[in-house]
């Protein structure tokens, strides 16, 4: 496989974790869901190549990126999926692709927004960290769900395979790929976001 088809693979894998988690946020806790998702070229100041995605959420009528968070459970639930998603894939441990923008990791832009939710939804450390322990708790038993062996066995050649420097992925052809899968997981992701529920309504 060629490096940039590695590359893309990755991205895929990624962002199909941030998509899983918007559907079930949609289907079970009141989200909006994903508009579509996207891969990206981008050259880097060294020359090389890289790939980024986004998976572009469904906003509410008149929204503001400064508007207050009204669901940091789902919003970070969410966020950490992306990179549920690669860990597992690649065989990688926590933290592994999710760190600060100084690490270079993948996740970065992931990690900040958890860490802007944080700041602004609970009052301390101590009850931030309550969150990271539940974020680090789930993902243990994540890496041992046996679906992931069958999802990753998936053919995803027609996602990823365009030469553009720009593939956008349309969610209708991600939920008709990936419904059995979702279905078998929906309970493991409703069961995370409800613990991270508990513990933002101890401090809020």
């Amino acid at each position: 496989m060629n490096p940039e088809l590695l590359q893309k693979t990755r991205v895929f894998w990624h962002e199909l974790g941030h998509f899983v988690a918007q559907q079930y946020n949609q289907q079970y806790f009141g989200g909006l869901g994903t508009h579509h998702v996207i891969i990206r070229r981008q050259q880097q100041e060294n020359q090389k190549i890289d790939f980024y995605g986004e998976t572009v959420p469904i906003q509410p009528d008149g929204y503001q990126s400064t508007d207050t968070i009204k669901q940091p459970a789902t919003m970070i639930a969410s966020l950490v999926y992306g990179c549920f998603f690669q860990c597992r894939r690649y065989m990688l441990q926590w933290p592994a692709c999710f760190g600060p923008r100084h690490t270079r990791v993948h996740g970065m832009d992931d990690y900040e927004s958890v860490n802007r939710a944080l700041t602004q939804c609970l009052p301390t450390p101590e009850s931030r960290n309550l969150v990271t322990a539940c974020i680090e708790e789930f993902f243990n038993q994540f890496q041992k769900l046996s679906e992931f062996d069958t999802l990753f066995k998936e053919d995803i050649s027609a996602f990823i395979s365009s030469e553009e420097d720009e593939i956008t992925i349309q969610v209708d052809s991600l939920q008709s790929r990936f419904s059995k899968f979702m279905k078998t997981h929906e309970a493991f992701y409703v069961a995370f976001v409800t613990a991270l529920q508990n513990i933002f309504r101890q401090y809020t």
